[in-house]
């Protein structure tokens, strides 16, 4: 009897498991009756889901604990000060970095010397969803000889979820920006 049962057990588990699979492409790939064909930014559970996203009720989602490099690639500078004030004291372009912490983790990249539209493509360490949702202090300065000149922040910027389905976010302020780039790894 109790090898009859653990049998009927199986097959019926087998049989919900093969259902499951020839309806989605992947046994934790639940069906999703009210919109079968529902195809996320985020990929499509049916033939996966990107990287850094997880399938949950038919739908790719973010996963907080996928890893992201986050790239910050370029930027743009205004051409003076908010004062109305040049940069450097001969009137010279800014010599701008940027400045990221994530988590207690904070990392610069280089400064770009004499420019208004600087380009870096440094990557950071790499963060958890989780962590870049809670948000990035972000610092974009001028380097000068005896004192740096804040351009934008110190600011908290959470990352959104869109932005991580785009790959892309950035900071803006006194008409100047920078894009950052998202990868999950």
């Amino acid at each position: 009897m109790f090898s009859l049962l653990g049998s009927l057990n199986r097959k019926l588990l087998l049989s919900a498991l093969l259902a499951t699979t020839a309806a989605c492409g992947r046994s934790d790939d639940p069906r999703d009756e009210l919109d079968p064909g529902k195809l996320p930014s985020a990929g499509s559970c049916l033939t996966g889901c990107k990287r850094g996203f997880k399938c949950s009720i038919a739908s790719c989602v973010l996963d907080p604990y996928s890893l992201w490099i986050p790239t910050v690639t370029s930027g743009k500078v205004a051409t003076q000060k908010a004062s109305g004030d040049a940069w450097d004291a001969l009137g010279g372009a800014p010599d701008p970095y940027v400045c990221l912490t994530i988590g207690s983790r904070r990392s610069c990249t280089s400064t770009r010397k004499d420019t208004f539209q600087p380009v870096w493509n440094e990557p950071f360490p790499a963060a958890t969803a989780l962590t870049l949702l809670d948000g990035v202090t972000v610092t974009l300065v001028d380097e000068d000889a005896v004192n740096n000149d804040g351009i934008c922040g110190p600011t908290v910027v959470p990352v959104t979820q869109p932005s991580f389905q785009t790959g892309q976010w950035s900071l803006s302020c006194d008409d100047s920006s920078f894009t950052v780039t998202l990868t999950p790894q």
